[in-house]
């Protein structure tokens, strides 16, 4: 199991991800719920592909894109995995640790 896919399995556990059982042109469809903190309103994105709520994930920002696939998504995945293991390369090289 990838990242992403575990990632979106823990939002299903937790709720922020709700299956609608439904699909469009084949692909399921989900209400992704996210926290507005500055009104700390709970916003609702329906019809929300898998991709986009892993693209969320991964940017922070949510937006309906209906081209989006999730091959895009692991080509992001695995930069920011390769970001990652530079900035913890650099603090191991200066003796520190994230652990």
């Amino acid at each position: 199991m990838n990242m992403s896919s575990l990632i979106f399995s823990w939002l299903i556990s937790v709720g922020f991800v709700v299956p609608m059982e439904e699909t469009n042109e084949g692909r399921e469809l989900y209400v992704l719920y996210v926290v507005d903190h500055e009104s700390e309103q709970v916003l609702a994105y329906e019809h929300a592909y898998k991709e986009e709520i892993m693209e969320w994930v991964q940017t922070g920002d949510f937006e309906y894109d209906k081209d989006l696939k999730m091959l895009e998504l692991r080509k992001m995945e695995a930069e920011m995995v390769g970001v990652l293991g530079e900035i913890q390369s650099e603090v191991t090289a200066k003796g520190k640790s994230f652990n």
